[in-house]
């Protein structure tokens, strides 16, 4: 029982009420960058953790796609190239 509340305290402190919710879903990125980041994905009941570096190639970038602004009110606008 005292797990179990330090395990809901311990969420609840981070405010990620979402890892505890089996109908919610959440994407948790550990190192963003680095060689060693991981991809947390939990999907209702189900987590699987994605290691980066094990799947990471590397590519040539040969030109961009467009352009993403982010407003201040939080949405995001997507501009293609031409």
């Amino acid at each position: 029982v005292f797990a179990v509340a330090l395990l809901v305290a311990l969420v609840t402190s981070y405010h990620l009420p979402e890892l505890i919710t089996p109908d919610q879903d959440v994407t948790i990125v550990k190192n963003p960058g680095e060689l060693t980041m991981e991809v947390i994905v939990k999907s209702g009941e189900t987590i699987e953790t994605l290691n980066m570096s094990e799947t990471a190639i590397e590519e040539d970038v040969v030109g961009t796609v467009g352009t993403i602004y982010e407003m201040k009110g939080g949405g995001m606008i997507y501009v293609p190239s031409k």
